[in-house]
C-alpha cells in the first residue's frame, strides 16, 4: 500500500498515526480529503482556510473575534458537522489528523508573548498555527513494514562549537532567572538543521521502524493554488499530551521529564535515583494537574501511576508520570486543549513566565515542535502527542507529488528542562542524546564534541 500510494499521481496528501508502545505497531492511515488551517498574518489577524485536497481550491475566512477561542470554536463546529464526500461509502470511517504549533499557545495565553507572532516570522518559513486534515481512514495495519529505504537522503549537520557555547550560555541565563525567583524551571531548545531529498513517506516509515514511537504522527501539508510551500511533519514522539475517551470521559496526560542516554541498567538506575530529575518531573506534574482541573470534575484529577522509567528505541531512558481526570460534561477535547496547551513539559513552571523567557532566549518560532499532533475521532475521542522527537520538512517549490522533496529544509529540534541544579554541560549532553538515533554513524559524544559545521550524517 505504501509503495502504491507513493508512486501514484494523485495530488491528495495523506496522514497517519502509529503507536508501538507494546510488541506491535498499530497504524491508522488516512487519505486527506479536506484541510482546516488557521494562520496569523499581517497585524496578527487570524485567518481560517478550508482546502479541498482533490482540487486545490480554498476558501479563506477572517475570524471576527481575533483570538484562540474563536479558532477552536470554528474547528469544533467543523468537527461536529462530520463532513464527508458524496462518493463516501457507508462503511467509510472518518477522522481528523494534524497538528497544532507551539505558537498557538501564545494566543491562548496572550501574556505569554511580548512580541506579536507576525513580527517574529523567521527565515525558515511559516508553519500554520493549526493544520488538521479531514481524512478517510484506510485499514492497512502493516503499512510501515513496506517501504523503499533507497534513494532517501537526509543530511543533518552535527552540533558545532558555536551552538554549544550558545546553549551553555542560555542554560546559565535560565538559572539566573530561577535564582531571581521568576520561575522554577524552563524548557530550553535548539535546532539541528539539514536537508532532505526523496520520498517523505518512505523516510517516515524507515525512521518509525527504527525508533518505534509510542505516539507517532505523519502528515503532509495540504497544497492549495495560492500556497507556495510544501511541507511534511514526521513526529516520533514518546510523550502523550492528551488522550480522551469519550465514553468514560477520562482524560489522560503523561508528562515526561528526565533523560539518560543508552540502554544499560546503570543508566536507568541513575535516572531513577536522581533527585534533580525527580523534582523536575514533579513540577510539571503539578502544573498539568492544575491545568486539567480547569476542565475536569472537582476532585477527579489523580495520579494513578507515579514516576516510571521507560526505555525507548530512540536509545534513551525517560521518566514519566500518568495524570488522569474525568472531563466535566460541559467540556470537550477542544476545551481541554485550550486549558492545557502547550504542555507543561515543553514550557516550564510557572507556565506564562517560562514562555516569556523562552521567547526572549530562543528568539525563533518552534512551529509544530513542542506543539501537539495526533488524531481526533468523530465521537470526540482523541489522542494527541506532545511533539518532541519531531522532524519537519519544508520547501518553497511545490512539486507534483505531496511526498516528493528535493533539497528541502529539514529541522530537528531538541531540548531539555533546566532547573537551578542543572549543570550546563550535562544538559547539553542530555539534549543531544535525543538526536543520536538520527545519525547513522558516530557516537553522541563524537557529534557533540565536533567542531565542524560542514559535515553531515546520511540515511
Amino acid at each position: 500500500m505504501l509503495n502504491q500510494l507513493a508512486n501514484t499521481t494523485t495530488q491528495q496528501p495523506f496522514a497517519l498515526v502509529c503507536s508501538a508502545n507494546d510488541d506491535t505497531m498499530r497504524t491508522q492511515l488516512g487519505i486527506v480529503e479536506w484541510t482546516f488551517r488557521i494562520d496569523q498574518g499581517i497585524q496578527d489577524q487570524l485567518t481560517a482556510r478550508w482546502i479541498d485536497a482533490r482540487t486545490g481550491e480554498s476558501i479563506d475566512t477572517t475570524l471576527e473575534q481575533n483570538n484562540a477561542s474563536s479558532a477552536l470554536d470554528m474547528f469544533r463546529d467543523l468537527a461536529n458537522a462530520v463532513p464527508t464526500r458524496s462518493d463516501s461509502q457507508s462503511t467509510d470511517t472518518w477522522a481528523w489528523i494534524g497538528w497544532i504549533s507551539y505558537e498557538f499557545g501564545e494566543l491562548l495565553e496572550p501574556k505569554a508573548s511580548v512580541v506579536p507572532i507576525h513580527r517574529r516570522r523567521n527565515r525558515k518559513g511559516n508553519w500554520p498555527l493549526i493544520e488538521f486534515h479531514r481524512v478517510r481512514l484506510i485499514d492497512d495495519a502493516d503499512i510501515l513494514s513496506r517501504y523503499d529505504k533507497e534513494n532517501q537522503l537526509l543530511q543533518l549537520a552535527p552540533a558545532h562549537d558555536a551552538m554549544r557555547r550558545e546553549f551553555l550560555l542560555n542554560v546559565q541565563r535560565i538559572r539566573n532567572y530561577i535564582r531571581a525567583g521568576d520561575i522554577y524551571q524552563a524548557n530550553l531548545t535548539t535546532e539541528i538543521q539539514g536537508t532532505f531529498t526523496g520520498n517523505s513517506r518512505h523516510l517516515f516509515a524507515h525512521l518509525a521502524q527504527r525508533s518505534q514511537p509510542w505516539y507517532g504522527v505523519y502528515a503532509e501539508g495540504s497544497r492549495c493554488k495560492i500556497d507556495t510551500h510544501q511541507r511534511a511533519l514526521l513526529s516520533f514522539s514518546p510523550e502523550l499530551f492528551l488522550k480522551y475517551d469519550a465514553t468514560s470521559r477520562t482524560i489522560t496526560t503523561r508528562p515526561m521529564k528526565g533523560t539518560r542516554s543508552g540502554t544499560t541498567d546503570a543508566a536507568r538506575d541513575d535516572l531513577l535515583r536522581s533527585d534533580k530529575d525527580k523534582a523536575e518531573l514533579a513540577m510539571i506534574v503539578d502544573l498539568m494537574r492544575n491545568d486539567l482541573s480547569r476542565v475536569c470534575e472537582v476532585g477527579s484529577v489523580r495520579v494513578p501511576q507515579p514516576r516510571e522509567i521507560e526505555q525507548h528505541n530512540s536509545g534513551v531512558w525517560q521518566a514519566t508520570t500518568t495524570v488522569q481526570g474525568t472531563l466535566n460534561t460541559q467540556h470537550d477535547i477542544f476545551d481541554t486543549i485550550a486549558a492545557t496547551f502547550p504542555g507543561g513539559s515543553v514550557t516550564g513552571a510557572p507556565k506564562i513566565r517560562a514562555m516569556q523567557i523562552i521567547e526572549e532566549i530562543e528568539q525563533r518560532e518552534r512551529g509544530p515542535y513542542c506543539g501537539c499532533a495526533g488524531i481526533i475521532h468523530d465521537d470526540g475521542s482523541a489522542e494527541l502527542n506532545l511533539s518532541i522527537r519531531t522532524l519537519t520538512l519544508e520547501q518553497e517549490t511545490v512539486r507534483e507529488s505531496p511526498f516528493s522533496f528535493e533539497n528541502a529544509r529539514a529541522i530537528y529540534p531538541v531540548g531539555s528542562g533546566v532547573v537551578y541544579r542543572s549543570e550546563p554541560g550535562i544538559e547539553w549532553h542530555e539534549t543531544f542524546a535525543k538526536a543520536t538515533w538520527l545519525y547513522e554513524q558516530g557516537t553522541q559524544e563524537d557529534e557533540a564534541d565536533s567542531s565542524s559545521s560542514h559535515s553531515a550524517a546520511r540515511m
